[in-house]
């Protein structure tokens, strides 16, 4: 069964559980923390102006999720399963210093990353992922695992912190334009292309 949920103008804390199917949620300036857990099916996920810590659980499936204005005082942690997913960060952890973490699920996963202030860390599996980041105000982590994958960084990072990007076999497209931080590359087996400027 496909479910869709449109909740704005809570206070106090969240958490769904959903079962199967394709489900579309939507969640708008929420006071409080936020959990959200999902199984199989492709669902849509969008939060906009959430105030505590958010965790996101999804299952196997072509998910998408945008995090937007999430002024978080707590850490924001997204877990997803295996298949396509595409997640848009704009304007997460806000004003406070907190650790944005990704943990990837095998398959072809875009990251799109803007203006995040606090630590981001990525954890891939295989498959062929794309990872677009911009204006990260801490340290990057960000150990991809095999296939293609590609990694654009751009004014990325503080002189104070620094950004580690490790990948497994596979050609690996990795540009870095404006990072001022302490890099550290590890790059598997493949025909790699990296631009430093």
């Amino acid at each position: 069964m496909n479910d869709d949920f449109d909740l704005s103008g809570m206070v106090g804390k969240l958490t769904m559980s959903l079962g199967g199917g394709n489900n579309v949620i939507v969640v708008d300036a929420v006071t409080g923390d936020l959990g959200l857990t999902t199984v199989g099916g492709n669902d849509g996920v969008t939060l906009t102006d959430i105030t505590g810590a958010t965790t996101l659980t999804l299952g196997n499936g072509n998910n998408s999720v945008s995090l937007i204005n999430n002024q978080a005082s707590g850490a924001v942690t997204i877990t997803s399963g295996a298949d396509t997913d595409d997640i848009t960060l704009e304007n997460v952890a806000g004003q406070f210093s907190q650790t944005v973490t990704l943990t990837l699920g095998a398959g072809d996963n875009t990251i799109t990353a803007t203006t995040i202030v606090g630590d981001l860390d990525v954890i891939g599996t295989d498959g062929v992922d794309d990872l677009t980041l911009t204006d990260i105000g801490g340290a990057i982590s960000a150990n991809l695992g095999a296939e293609n994958n590609n990694v654009r960084l751009t004014n990325a990072v503080l002189l104070s912190d620094s950004v580690n990007l490790t990948t497994s076999s596979g050609i690996d497209v990795i540009d870095l334009t404006g990072v001022e931080g302490n890099l550290t590359l590890t790059l598997g087996s493949g025909d790699n292309a990296v631009t430093i400027d």
